[in-house]
This record gives C-alpha cells, structure tokens and sequence, in this order.
C-alpha cells in the first residue's frame, strides 16, 4: 500500500505540473487506493488518505472518520493525517490533528524517532506554521540524522528531501 501512496501523490504532483499522460493511471491508482480504503489498519488509512487527498479523490467523512480516532494514531499516521488534510485544503482539521501531534512528539523525543517519521511529522509541523518550534528542532533533527548524502532508506531519504525542500521554500 505505501508504494502505491506514493506512486500517487508523485502522479498527483505532476499533474498539477501539467505533465501530459498521467490522467489514466492516477486515476486507476486512486480507485485502487478507494477500495483499499474499505478495509484498511487505522494507521494504513492515514497514508491512504494522504495520497488520495493529493490527487482530489478523498472524501470528507473517511479524513473527519479518521480524525475522531486520531488519539490512537502513533505520530507517523498522525502526520500522514495532517498532511492529508493540508492536500484537502482544510487546515482547521490539521491543527486539531497537530495538537495530537504535539503532545505525542516532545523535542527531546523527536531524535528517538525513525527518520522517514521524523521527516513526516517535521513535514506536517512546518507546513503549518513554517517557524513552529518543533517543526524547527525536527529539521535539526533530520539534517543530523543524515548519512552521506541520504537517510536510513529510500522512503525516509523521500520525506527527508520533501521536509527540507518545504521548509527553505516557506
């Protein structure tokens, strides 16, 4: 499921890019992610959501569904939730998610965290407000958890490069 989350929110972004021919698979990706959706973990849903969020394909019920369960999410669905609720354009649903956030994540514990989570709650912290405190220390973070020129794996190196790349644009 998470390659195929990925594979839509990197199709979803190159069509705002308006990169010609990837209309049809978004969107047989997306009905994949819909019916996935049905009988998804809790944790699985937040990731979901995101990707289906990005491309425009999530409904309100399954993020507001979700969001009243959000105190049993670990801090990696609650970020994918986060951003999902950015990627729907209602940020009023992120700040409530990133109270969550908050009182899961302290600044000492965010070193403690696996880096591709670590990139993904520094993501939904700064996204909403680019000189969170938090946000701030998770990029010190990140950027010391760095190996080389990479993370720990592909799919931390991906939130990693996309926390850091918002962060110098915001």
């Amino acid at each position: 499921l998470r390659s195929t989350c990925q594979v839509v929110r990197f199709l979803a972004a190159c069509k705002q890019r308006g990169i010609a021919g990837v209309n049809e698979p978004l969107d047989k990706a997306a009905e994949w992610l819909l019916v996935a959706l049905r009988n998804a973990s809790t944790e699985a849903r937040a990731d979901l959501l995101w990707a289906l969020s990005a491309c425009d394909k999530s409904r309100f019920e399954s993020l507001n569904s979700l969001q009243r369960s959000r105190t049993s999410l670990s801090p990696d669905g609650l970020s994918r939730l986060c951003l999902a609720w950015h990627a729907s354009k209602r940020p009023e649903g992120a700040g409530e998610v990133l109270d969550t956030l908050r009182s899961k994540v302290t600044a000492a514990a965010l070193a403690k965290l696996p880096a591709e989570t670590l990139a993904l709650v520094t993501q939904a912290l700064l996204l909403s407000d680019r000189r969170d405190a938090l946000g701030t220390a998770g990029l010190q973070a990140l950027q010391a958890a760095r190996v080389g020129a990479a993370w720990d794996t592909v799919e931390a190196t991906a939130a990693a490069l996309a926390a850091v790349t918002q962060a110098q644009q915001a």
